[in-house]
């Protein structure tokens, strides 16, 4: 027979008030024990809960069991949207912000802003000022996230530049640049450089090279068997670095092989494999020719492309003065 639910919660309440009876019952503490003292001679009285008829209406739980019982919410993880900045530099900031084509650029260490095209990845600053026997001067450097071009060729890209007095033990490298006075930007074609240049500004020179036949015909391993683009940007006025350049391969490697075989060069190894008078005449001919061709835009689409990123970087540098 089914009881009610009164019935069950007075049989709870009795069964409670005799278990405190019992315990209340037991031996006292010894005299020295403190008051508070746990009794350790009373044992617990086990207590076995018998089932007893349940009503046909079941507990209705209140709001307090609810809140008591209920798993806490879950807290949302805050979620980061990706950023095209990039890591601070020890000296100021390089700040990048935008997702389309090109991001919107403010360098405090260049003091110059530019937009740089999203594909080339997040930038990486590194700053370094040497003061010793063997070094001196001020070196700061990008490094690109990006790895590869639209077109899946290899991304080559670099920049850096150093302060106006810069003395390593090392030898510099491709982005050791300190400005138009102490470095000036070669704009006429030879044996060793085939070049062209854009003066795009008083402190932006964009210039387009490739090795003369000279350089590739000898056994330098460090020659350039790609097409480069240069952005070479002076600083004068700029306390800390004095000159800075962006270095990029201005051209698919479908193209430049293309102009290696002209000359018969072999990229794989770097050793010549012509070199006779017929071919650097072509080999020099051929190079200027497509130099040319980026700079009015009849180059093959993805060249062209890829140079039309570079070209706009170049055109947005402004510099601006820090407060």
């Amino acid at each position: 027979m089914n009881m009610p639910q009164s019935r069950v919660i007075v049989i709870l309440a009795l069964t409670l008030s005799v278990v405190r009876l019992a315990a209340c019952s037991g031996n006292g503490a010894p005299a020295n024990a403190p008051a508070n003292a746990p009794d350790s001679s009373a044992r617990p009285i086990p207590i076995t809960l018998v089932p007893t008829a349940t009503s046909d209406v079941p507990l209705m739980p209140t709001p307090a069991l609810l809140a008591a019982t209920a798993e806490p919410p879950a807290t949302p993880m805050p979620i980061t949207p990706p950023t095209a900045g990039a890591i601070n530099s020890p000296e100021g900031q390089l700040i990048c912000a935008g997702a389309g084509l090109y991001r919107q650029c403010r360098d405090q260490v260049l003091q110059i802003s530019f937009d740089i095209p999203f594909a080339w990845g997040a930038i990486t600053t590194t700053y370094k000022s040497y003061s010793d026997s063997f070094n001196t001067g001020n070196e700061y450097k990008y490094q690109f996230g990006g790895v590869l071009l639209p077109n899946g060729d290899p991304l080559m890209a670099q920049a850096g530049g150093t302060s106006k007095v810069f003395v390593l033990a090392r030898d510099g490298d491709k982005t050791s640049f300190n400005g138009f006075a102490a470095a000036p930007v070669s704009c006429v074609s030879s044996k060793e450089l085939v070049n062209r240049c854009i003066k795009l500004s008083d402190i932006v020179i964009l210039q387009l090279s490739m090795d003369g036949h000279t350089q590739m015909c000898n056994l330098n391993p460090y020659k350039e068997l790609e097409p480069l683009a240069r952005v070479y940007i002076d600083l004068p006025d700029n306390p800390k670095i004095s000159g800075f350049v962006f270095l990029l391969n201005a051209s698919t490697t479908t193209s430049s092989k293309t102009l290696r075989d002209s000359l018969g060069v072999d990229g794989a190894d770097n050793l010549p494999d012509g070199c006779k008078t017929d071919a650097v005449t072509i080999y020099d001919t051929e190079v200027e020719k497509f130099l040319q061709s980026l700079e009015e835009g009849t180059a093959d689409v993805d060249d062209q492309q890829l140079f039309g990123q570079i070209r706009h970087l170049a055109e947005s540098i402004k510099p601006f003065t820090v407060p």
